[in-house]
């Protein structure tokens, strides 16, 4: 039994300076040294998003906005490559942490600005755009809808839908955004959240305004 441990121990090591090696790399924009398998790489996702209240200490804004657009978008395209993967537990629990990024990072960091207008109360803080852009990046996020796989897609929507209903303004713009790419295979799903952000007042007009665009198909 105690050697069973100490090899469980030896190996979370081990996961762990992978991990971080993946980390570093993909904050500094480039690519990792070692090559990781679609399974590692949903896992380390997982990982990123339920310690990025830890990360974000160590991490500048500029270093933070730099990373995400390589990690969840074509510098590195692992999210593309992530999606072709079947319907498991690995990827149900990183669908599951995504609101951590926008709870733990977004909502702290981002200023008080609309990026679909690119003007606001306050200057865009870096981590205004990887924000506003998770669901248009290229081969990023919403290469899941694309595989046609019933479950990726549910995830899609069901992620959006629940980030529609924040009070955080940064993060209520990214759902438009993303339900508003989805609003034209999927209508019967993503415009009844559009509508319910029209519908609250406490909402800046600029975001039911962006709402109501999503819905007429007038959407950046």
């Amino acid at each position: 039994m105690q050697k069973f441990n100490e090899c469980r121990y030896q190996h979370e090591l081990q996961r762990m300076d992978e991990f971080k090696h993946w980390l570093d790399a993909g904050l500094n924009g480039s690519e990792p040294e070692l090559a990781f398998e679609a399974r590692d790489l949903v896992q380390f996702f997982t990982r990123f998003n339920l310690q990025i209240e830890t990360i974000r200490e160590d991490w500048n804004d500029s270093q933070l906005a730099k990373g995400i657009w390589h990690l969840y978008g074509s510098g590195s395209c692992y999210l593309s490559e992530i999606s072709q993967l079947p319907p498991c537990r690995e990827l149900d629990d990183f669908f599951n942490s995504v609101p951590l990024l926008y709870t733990n990072l977004f909502e702290v960091r981002c200023s008080s600005f609309f990026s679909h207008l690119d003007r606001g109360l306050e200057p865009a803080n870096p981590l205004n755009g990887p924000c506003f852009m998770l669901w248009d990046m290229d081969c990023g996020i919403d290469s899941f809808r694309f595989t046609g796989v019933p479950a990726h897609v549910d995830h899609c929507i069901q992620l959006l839908q629940r980030l529609s209903i924040s009070t955080h303004p940064a993060t209520v713009e990214s759902a438009i955004h993303g339900l508003g790419h989805m609003i034209d295979d999927f209508r019967d799903r993503c415009q009844p959240s559009l509508e319910r952000i029209i519908s609250r007042t406490e909402v800046p007009l600029e975001l039911r305004k962006y709402a109501l665009n999503a819905i007429n198909y007038c959407i950046q």
